[in-house]
């Protein structure tokens, strides 16, 4: 069998990033047992094999990063970084990015990511661009240029259900923990911190709210379509259970007279079908005051609307530390002022370009006989799809 080439390190993030924009496609790989010597490991084995597509996306002043089985084969080498992993891996740990050349996939990515990360808001934060419609350059770190109307590279059901192969591995506890509020289909970072904010737990600082479904597209009843001017609608933040629609209007795309006229129409349209809309600024989130009264607001709304259960639910958010804890979780996660200003984390309006992204191949990403999966089908999962599998 002849050698591979496993990319690791930052050119695994690069071509990650590269795979998320679209102009690098994966293919599914079945490979999962290594011996020692079957990994590239020189620059010969790397000119012999050759990089195929793959080197378009590798910044040629920075050393190729990857993978070898065996530490005799970590040795110091001009160009080269070296990288050790496991001989025997998960089914679904890699994917191939062209000729001999292969990488980790989305759902091994977000999990050796974790066991750096080791914070579980910030494994929040890769895990929702990986499930997500944008990219960064680094995932999951800030950076002042975002990719927006990407395709999702996986979902939360697909990453839970490798972590449930990956017990043991480095990054399976911290990725384990981080599940239950990872969602998917954000189409920004700013939403994905808000999102982050809202649903994590006391122990991590959040406001502890039932998570919400990110930009379900909700068609209008047919009984109501003539008070909208649209047939559907992709509200940022929706609680169903509570009719509850909170959107995150960045100022560089919400900040025009015409911007905020077509957001008002926008609000009055989901407004006429029962929906309580509740608008997120920029100054929203960066501000503690502003922050506090809006969410003030989603609280009110889910305690008027709610059970007794959720009712004592939101009662700690009345607390002085409550509010200390998920402001200083704010704080940590906010991008700097600098690069919000430029437009870095804004949330692109419905229209600006997802209503023309064909709907994805469910079935290619759920449905495959080389990945099984064990866990139940969730309602998300009938909204998303993966581009990179033919």
């Amino acid at each position: 069998m002849p050698k591979e080439i496993v990319l690791a390190g930052k050119s695994l993030d690069h071509a990650m990033h590269a795979a998320h924009e679209g102009e690098l496609c994966l293919a599914r790989c079945q490979r999962r047992n290594f011996t020692p010597g079957s990994c590239a490991s020189t620059q010969q084995d790397i000119d012999d094999l050759g990089l195929s597509m793959v080197r378009f996306y590798l910044p040629s002043e920075e050393p190729l990063d990857i993978s070898v089985t065996s530490k005799s084969e970590m040795f110091q080498s001009e160009g080269l970084g070296h990288h050790l992993m496991p001989q025997r891996l998960p089914q679904g740990a890699l994917v191939r990015a062209g000729g001999h050349v292969l990488m980790p996939s989305p759902e091994a990515y977000f999990v050796r990511r974790c066991a750096d990360i080791h914070d579980i808001p910030e494994c929040l934060a890769l895990g929702m661009e990986l499930t997500g419609r944008y990219s960064r350059e680094t995932p999951g770190e800030h950076g002042e240029h975002c990719t927006y109307f990407c395709q999702p590279l996986t979902t939360a059901r697909r990453i839970a259900g490798y972590v449930e192969r990956a017990k043991g591995m480095r990054g399976a506890q911290y990725a384990r923990q981080a599940l239950p509020w990872l969602l998917d289909n954000s189409f920004s970072p700013m939403e994905t911190l808000l999102a982050t904010l809202l649903v994590l737990p006391p122990r991590h600082r959040g406001a502890n709210l039932e998570p919400p479904q990110l930009n379900p597209e909700m068609p209008v009843p047919p009984e109501l379509r003539h008070l909208t001017r649209r047939d559907t609608f992709k509200p940022d933040l929706y609680w169903p259970q509570y009719k509850l629609d909170v959107e995150y209007d960045s100022n560089e795309r919400h900040s025009t007279p015409e911007e905020r006229v077509m957001d008002d129409e926008r609000k009055s349209d989901i407004e006429s079908l029962r929906i309580r809309v509740i608008p997120m600024r920029t100054e929203d989130l960066t501000s503690r005051d502003a922050f506090e009264r809006k969410l003030g607001q989603i609280v009110q709304h889910m305690a008027d609307h709610g059970d007794a259960k959720s009712r004592r639910r939101l009662r700690r958010l009345h607390s002085r530390d409550a509010l200390d804890a998920i402001d200083s979780l704010r704080r940590e996660l906010l991008p700097p002022l600098e690069w919000l200003a430029t437009g870095v984390g804004a949330s692109p309006s419905e229209g600006t370009g997802y209503a023309d992204i064909p709907a994805p191949d469910v079935d290619a990403l759920l449905v495959d006989p080389d990945v099984p999966y064990d866990l139940p089908p969730s309602p998300i999962d009938d909204l998303l799809g993966s581009p990179y599998f033919p």
